[in-house]
């Protein structure tokens, strides 16, 4: 489905009404291969929306240490605190 939407132009980094951004959505449920996809179409790996956090901050919330370390060899910025002043340590 992911494919799909990002082959008909679905903009990777678009935060609708400020809420989660897919790149936080497939961390936080721990969708490793769809994370690859979109860092391959340009997701920016410190967005936030909604005070959600980061894709990194939702991955380590859950203890998925997969994504997480997927996420950090990427170049996830651990001290990247958004309107929740929660950083991943």
């Amino acid at each position: 489905m992911v494919r799909l939407l990002l082959s008909k132009g679905v903009v990777v980094n678009k935060t609708p009404n400020n809420r989660v951004i897919v790149l936080q959505r497939a961390a936080w449920n721990r969708h490793e291969k769809i994370v690859r996809l979109l860092f391959r179409k340009g997701a920016d790996i410190d967005k936030t929306a909604a005070n959600r956090g980061t894709a990194l901050i939702r991955a380590a919330s859950r203890g998925y240490g997969k994504t997480v370390q997927l996420l950090l060899n990427k170049g996830a910025n651990v001290d990247k605190a958004p309107n929740t002043r929660v950083t991943v340590l």
